[in-house]
């Protein structure tokens, strides 16, 4: 793992750049001398955790870059937040398990790193996948938009393109059996239920259009129709207050055009 100083220190300070130089080459030599104790460790992750939610304000601040130097530091913070997360442990609980995840996939594509993306999904996937078979409905769909990018990305082959796509449509079917007990479980927060509901399945059409366009190079207007849906889907979650959806959305439209460009 590299982690371009010249730049970061500007947005971390020498004194915590300092320190993650430190981390890092200490969890380097921990994978040949595990000698670090788990209170070390663990020290270690919670720092690592605080320099994220650091860069990731840098970033956010720095979203859409226009000049040649904006988007330099842009792709050197991007590619520092894929670094630090990659020797950070996964989260436990899936949710935050998959917000992590999607939090590496946008940085590392919009950062031109997806390939270090990839092979993480690759060689880790016992770890990474999740059954989206379980849950409640928004929690089932939730997972099931995961497991599609995942597949998306990790392209092992062709069928895994297929399966992204197969992961939209199953989606579909179960539609029906759960989502109106899921909407009628909890009457007063029918609505707030809803619109989170509107808003995922606008995310999942996109990741069914990104998984045509690279099967098939159609739909001609893919952009537009990816435009199309997360302007739904950041609308709808905008209306039910849905921070952390909308804020997830936000950074995978740019990702997922990427996919794109990357595919021409």
């Amino acid at each position: 793992m590299t982690v371009n100083s010249d730049v970061l220190t500007k947005f971390v300070g020498p004194k915590n750049m300092d320190k993650i130089q430190t981390i890092v080459q200490r969890r380097k030599l921990s994978k040949t001398f595990p000698t670090l104790s788990q209170q070390q460790l663990d020290g270690d992750n919670s720092y690592i955790e605080q320099m994220l939610d650091v860069l990731q304000l840098s970033a956010i601040n720095l979203w859409n870059p226009e000049s040649a130097d904006d988007i330099n530091k842009f792709k050197v913070i991007s590619n520092s937040i894929v670094d630090l997360i990659q020797i950070l442990p996964l989260p436990v609980g899936e949710f935050q398990k998959i917000n992590r995840l999607i939090l590496l996939i946008t940085y590392g594509y919009l950062g031109d790193n997806w390939e270090a993306v990839r092979r993480l999904l690759i060689e880790r996937e016992k770890e990474l996948i999740v059954d989206s078979n379980t849950g409640e409905w928004a929690e089932r769909v939730f997972k099931s938009i995961y497991m599609a990018i995942f597949y998306l990305i990790r392209r092992k082959s062709w069928d895994d393109l297929s399966r992204a796509i197969s992961t939209i449509n199953n989606l579909r079917l179960q539609q029906k059996q759960y989502e109106k007990s899921y909407l009628e479980a909890n009457k007063d927060c029918a609505v707030a239920r809803a619109f989170e509901l509107a808003s995922l399945y606008h995310v999942a059409k996109s990741v069914e259009l990104i998984g045509t366009y690279h099967l098939k190079g159609q739909p001609i207007d893919i952009l537009e129709l990816l435009d199309f849906q997360f302007e739904n889907a950041i609308k709808y979650a905008e209306k039910g207050n849905i921070v952390s959806l909308d804020l997830m959305e936000r950074m995978l439209q740019p990702t997922f055009k990427k996919m794109v460009e990357n595919c021409v």
